[in-house]
């Protein structure tokens, strides 16, 4: 005889009306529902959800869609992730020795320009093909707006340099654009927004259950997402009047 579980565990099952997608990072959700399912395997403490009315499978269904949940979300990224080829390995390693050469002119000739050398603090050389071309479109205005300090550098040409980043971080971001469009909507982010959508329902019915058993305990603050009580605190600090 086949059992069935108190809880929905086919993904396919929920109306695409209804479906829940992530509202918070993917890392995040999975490591706070990882934590939470932790605690719970402490003491016993399944058994006091339970006493509260809290179905018996809860913990293995928690468990089930949290895997599942995982398992959608790495498919989802590693389909996703941007795939370099041999020119655009050729192309990028180009564009950060121009980008490095910038950078140390600018430090140099801009040296007491404090609100430049702010700006460069700023523009540090990060990881990944779209931030490189903001930050060269960046690096190009900052170049254009002070050409003048760079006229006694006979080491490096500005103008030409700023042309150069300028051009170079608009291909690269049709490129980028080119490339997502062409993937088009993925069929694995909908198996992702459902196997979330699975385990969140889970989670919501497992945390209503432990904040009324382990209320008036500090343990009752584990059954909310410590990510959204802080997102909530600093939107309530950036509103009040300084």
């Amino acid at each position: 005889m086949v059992q069935t579980s108190s809880f929905n565990l086919n993904p396919l099952a929920i109306d695409a009306e209804e479906l829940r997608k992530p509202h918070l990072p993917m890392a995040v959700f999975h490591q706070e529902a990882s934590d939470l399912l932790a605690f719970l395997d402490q003491d016993d403490a399944w058994r006091k959800l339970i006493d509260v009315g809290l179905p018996e499978d809860a913990q293995s269904a928690a468990e089930t869609a949290l895997t599942a949940s995982r398992a959608a979300q790495s498919a989802w990224v590693t389909a996703t992730r941007p795939r370099k080829t041999q020119d655009d390995e050729a192309r990028e390693l180009l564009v950060r020795r121009q980008y490095a050469k910038a950078m140390s002119a600018c430090r140099f000739n801009l040296r007491d320009d404090r609100s430049a050398q702010e700006a460069l603090e700023r523009l540090k050389e990060k990881r990944g093909l779209a931030a490189l071309a903001a930050d060269c479109a960046a690096m190009a205005k900052l170049l254009e707006a002070n050409l003048e300090a760079f006229a006694n550098d006979k080491s490096f040409d500005a103008p030409a340099m700023a042309a150069q980043l300028s051009e170079v971080a608009t291909a690269m971001t049709a490129v980028s654009s080119e490339r997502r469009a062409a993937r088009g909507p993925s069929p694995l982010a909908e198996a992702r927004d459902r196997a979330f959508h699975v385990l969140y329902e889970i989670l919501e019915k497992v945390r209503t259950a432990g904040r009324h058993a382990f209320r008036n305990t500090p343990d009752a603050r584990r059954f909310g997402s410590e990510y959204l009580r802080q997102k909530v605190r600093r939107s309530r600090e950036e509103r009040q009047p300084a």
